[in-house]
């Protein structure tokens, strides 16, 4: 005779993997805070700070396991860095007037451009 019990294995699978899924929710909110530490005092040091019209927006983002620091410079243009390494920042995308690539994706609107972005900063 058999004691195996469907009901409480499903039960325990599914509280490991919600205790699981927590811890792993734990780690990307403090990389998350790393994220933005690191990219503020990596855009103090590159750009004095948000002085003439020079403004920062970051993001770590959870499924690349990335930091990203959007700079939007006063005339409307903006930059993608890849910010892991804050000693080495990788450009990852521009918008400026006619100039728009993101990685080797070249895009020719604004609209174009905040959609290739958007993935970046949401996910």
């Amino acid at each position: 005779m058999s004691t195996f019990k469907p009901g409480l294995v499903g039960a325990t699978i599914c509280l490991c993997l919600s205790h699981a899924h927590a811890e792993s929710r734990t780690v990307a909110d403090a990389r998350s805070e790393v994220c933005a530490r690191t990219a503020e005092h990596w855009f103090d040091q590159e750009y004095g700070g948000e002085r003439f019209g020079v403004k920062l927006q970051h993001h770590y983002n959870r499924k690349g396991k990335v930091c990203y620091a959007l700079v939007t410079h006063r005339r409307g243009c903006e930059q993608l860095f890849d910010i892991n390494d804050p000693s080495h920042p990788r450009e990852e995308a521009i918008y400026c007037g006619q100039l728009c690539r993101v990685k080797e994706t070249k895009c020719t609107t604004e609209s174009e451009w905040e959609g290739l972005v958007r993935p970046y900063l949401e996910q």
